[in-house]
């Protein structure tokens, strides 16, 4: 009994199935680094916003990262701070809201714009109210000149703003649209109905 069989179009099939990962790895690296250019967009342009006028020199920003790799159950892609640089403390409250309180001191130093480091890091400083209450501390300059450095807070509420919950809801329907099986098998060359 002789048997032949036609196998041309399994080797297609088989082939294009072969191209498969790497077109779906390339689709979601593009995915990826969208991602992570929109949270930075995101994260940076929170320092624009009145109550965050204190500082800030971008280090939110400056943590957020992506990643793909292959795992054994498929691919894996990670998007968010702290996935190559160090992740920043502050990144979740920022994202939910909520109080902070001094864990260390009775105050919170709140450095205004372009003051860097710690209280105890400046000389000649002296406390004083100011017009609103607020305690402040400033530092002598010159002749009766004086510069203000930090208000000085036992509570700061931060409001929830939501910069990468809401960043990532627009990517996920991006993702459902890469990975939509009538979107892949298109892209393999497989028709559909």
């Amino acid at each position: 009994m002789k048997v032949k069989a036609d196998l041309k179009e399994a080797k297609d099939a088989m082939a294009r199935l072969g191209r498969l990962t790497p077109e779906l790895e390339k689709s979601l690296d593009s995915w990826k680094n969208e991602s992570v250019r929109e949270l930075k967009v995101r994260a940076r342009d929170m320092r624009k916003v009145d109550w965050r006028k204190a500082g800030g020199a971008g280090g939110l920003a400056s943590s957020i990262g992506g990643k793909r790799e292959r795992t054994g159950r498929g691919i894996s892609v990670v998007v968010g701070s702290g996935v190559f640089a160090p992740e920043v403390p502050y990144a979740l409250i920022q994202e939910r809201g909520g109080t902070v309180r001094p864990k260390r001191a009775q105050w919170l130093a709140i450095p205004f714009r372009n003051v860097k480091g710690f209280p105890r890091e400046y000389r000649d400083t002296f406390f004083a109210k100011s017009k609103k209450g607020n305690l402040i501390l400033f530092q002598k300059q010159g002749k009766g000149g004086k510069k203000p450095l930090f208000s000085m807070k036992k509570e700061v509420t931060i409001p929830a703003s939501k910069w990468f919950s809401s960043t990532m809801e627009k990517q996920r329907q991006k993702l459902e649209t890469i990975l939509n099986e009538r979107v892949i098998l298109e892209n393999l060359g497989v028709k559909t109905s």
